[in-house]
C-alpha cells in the first residue's frame, strides 16, 4: 500500500503545480504580493513532490549553467525600471526553477506528468462546458473562474449586436483559457499523437472561446495531426471529418460572425487590432538603441499601447529584451533541443500566445517541448 499512496501524493502535488501554473488570475487592485502567490504555490508543490531527496535529484550541471546564464541576463534587463524590473525577474526566477523541476520530474517519470497535463486539460474541458450547458438551459453565466479564485472575476463578454456569449471556463477570460488550454493540447500530442473524442472536445472548446488566436491554434494543431497522420489513410478521413465537424459547428454557433465583427465593424478598426498595430509601428518607430536593448523586463514603455501582451509571446520577448532575448533562446535551444515538425509547429503556436513572459507555463511548455527527442526513463508504471 506504501508505494500506492507514495505515488498518489505526488501525483496530486504535480497535478496541483500545473494546474496553478496553467490557471492564473487578476491580483486586487494589481497587487506585486498577492499575484506573487501563485508562482510561490507552483514551486511549493514541486518541492514538496520532491521531498528531501530534492537535494540528491540528479541534475545536469550543462543545464543549471545555462539557466544560471539566462537568469543574469534577464537580470540585466531590469534597468529601466528598477522596482518593476526586480519583481518580474523574481517571478521569472521562480517560474524557470519550477519549470525545470518539472522538467526533473519527467526525466523520471513522464507517465505522471503526463497524466496530470491530461488531468489539467479534463478539469479546464469540464468547466466551461458546463459554462456553456448552465448559460444554454437556464440563459445565466456562471463565473467559476470566480469560485475558484473568490477575489477574482472572469471577463465574460456578451454580443448582443450577434448573438455571441464568449466562455472562459476557469480562466480569467475567453483569451487567457485559449492560450493555456491550446499549450496543454499540444503538449499533449508531443508525447502522443494518437487523437480520441476528448481530443475532439478539447479542440472544439478552444473554439468556443471565440479567440482569433485560439482559432490560429486549431489551424496550426490540425496541421500537425494531418503531418503525424499522412501515411495512414483512414486516420486522414477521421482528422479530415473532424475538421469539417468544427467547422461546421464554428459556424452555427457563430465564431465567423464573431470574428468579423470584432477586425472590422462598419468599416471601422477594432480597438483590439488597433492596439496591435499601435504597438508594432511603436517598436519599428523607436531608436536603435532602444530596439537594439529592449524596454526592460516587465516593462512597457509605449503608453499608448493597451495589453500589449496580445501581441504575443515572442513580439514581448523581442520587445522587452531586445538582443538578449536572441542570447536567451539559443542558449535555451541548445540546453533543450527541439526535433520535428509538430514540435516547432507547437513552438511556433507558442510565440503567438498572449501570455506574459514571466509566465510559469510558458518556461514550463519551453522546457517540455524537448521531450518529443527524448528517450523516457519510466514508460510503464
Amino acid at each position: 500500500m506504501k508505494p500506492t499512496l507514495t505515488l498518489n501524493y505526488k501525483s496530486l502535488l504535480i497535478f496541483l503545480a500545473i494546474f496553478f501554473a496553467f490557471t492564473p488570475y487578476d491580483s486586487p487592485g494589481g497587487s506585486y504580493t498577492f499575484g506573487l502567490i501563485r508562482y510561490i504555490l507552483v514551486l511549493s508543490m514541486m518541492i514538496l513532490y520532491f521531498g528531501w531527496s530534492i537535494k540528491n535529484i540528479e541534475v545536469s550541471g550543462r543545464q543549471v549553467a545555462g539557466i544560471v546564464v539566462i537568469l543574469s541576463l534577464l537580470g540585466m534587463c531590469t534597468f529601466n525600471s528598477l522596482q518593476d524590473g526586480v519583481a518580474n525577474l523574481f517571478r521569472v526566477i521562480i517560474s524557470i526553477t519550477s519549470a525545470y523541476l518539472i522538467y526533473i520530474a519527467a526525466m523520471n517519470n513522464i507517465n505522471i506528468v503526463r497524466r496530470a497535463i491530461y488531468q489539467v486539460m479534463a478539469v479546464h474541458v469540464f468547466f466551461l462546458y458546463a459554462q456553456v450547458a448552465i448559460y444554454s438551459i437556464f440563459g445565466s453565466l456562471v463565473d467559476f473562474h470566480n469560485i475558484l479564485y473568490p477575489f477574482s472575476y472572469a471577463r465574460l463578454a456578451i454580443y448582443d449586436e450577434i448573438g455571441v456569449v464568449r466562455f472562459s471556463g476557469l480562466q480569467n477570460e475567453p483569451g487567457t483559457y485559449a492560450a493555456m488550454v491550446s499549450l496543454l493540447i499540444f503538449l499533449k500530442f508531443i508525447y502522443s499523437m494518437k487523437t480520441s473524442i476528448f481530443d475532439f472536445l478539447l479542440v472544439f472548446s478552444v473554439i468556443l472561446t471565440f479567440s482569433s488566436a485560439g482559432f490560429v491554434f486549431c489551424s496550426l494543431l490540425f496541421i500537425s495531426i494531418l503531418w503525424s497522420k499522412r501515411h495512414s489513410r483512414l486516420a486522414l478521413i477521421v482528422v479530415a471529418f473532424s475538421i469539417s465537424a468544427c467547422v461546421g459547428i464554428s459556424l452555427y454557433f457563430g465564431v465567423l460572425d464573431y470574428l468579423l465583427f470584432r477586425f472590422n465593424t462598419d468599416g471601422y478598426t477594432s480597438p483590439s487590432l488597433l492596439s496591435k498595430l499601435q504597438a508594432i509601428e511603436f517598436f519599428i518607430q523607436a531608436d536603435p538603441m532602444r530596439q537594439l536593448l529592449g524596454s526592460g523586463l516587465g516593462f512597457n514603455d509605449c503608453y499608448d499601447c493597451d495589453s500589449i501582451q496580445d501581441l504575443g509571446v515572442l513580439y514581448n520577448f523581442v520587445n522587452q529584451l531586445g538582443i538578449f532575448s536572441i542570447i536567451i533562446f539559443t542558449i535555451h535551444f541548445l540546453l533543450f533541443p527541439i526535433k520535428g515538425v509538430v514540435a516547432y509547429i507547437f513552438l511556433f503556436s507558442m510565440f503567438l500566445s498572449k501570455l506574459y513572459i514571466v509566465e510559469p507555463a510558458i518556461w514550463i511548455a519551453l522546457m517540455l517541448t524537448s521531450f518529443c527527442t527524448i528517450k523516457f526513463v519510466s514508460e510503464n508504471e
